[in-house]
């Protein structure tokens, strides 16, 4: 394994990669949670997200695409499958993002 590689390519927050742009309002829950996740999410108005789920060496587990609108929004993200650990969920309309750590138990 290339951990230099894997380390670079991480689309995180770390000691490395600060992501400098502008945070989107959401929260997900429960978590740590078993591998279906609710995403609370307050959108400025109508956009497509992108959800991803990461690993802790970079590798996506998850991709999903959704059409928010303005308000509350509240997604279902299911993931069963994935061995329990620690992973980063990156939430994404292309201009903001924010990078949430999940706990799969």
């Amino acid at each position: 394994i290339n951990a230099y590689r894997a380390i670079k390519n991480v689309p995180f927050y770390n000691s490395i990669y600060n992501y400098g742009g502008e945070k989107l309002n959401c929260d997900l829950y429960p978590n740590p949670g078993n591998g279906t996740f609710n995403l609370l999410l307050n959108g400025t108005g109508a956009a497509t997200m992108t959800i991803e789920v990461f690993d802790i060496s970079g590798k996506q587990w998850f991709t999903k695409q959704v059409h928010t609108v303005a308000g509350q929004n509240n997604i279902e993200v299911v993931t069963k499958g994935l061995p329990g650990g620690l992973y980063f969920t990156r939430i994404s309309d292309g201009s903001k993002e924010n990078v949430l750590k999940t706990m799969i138990k």
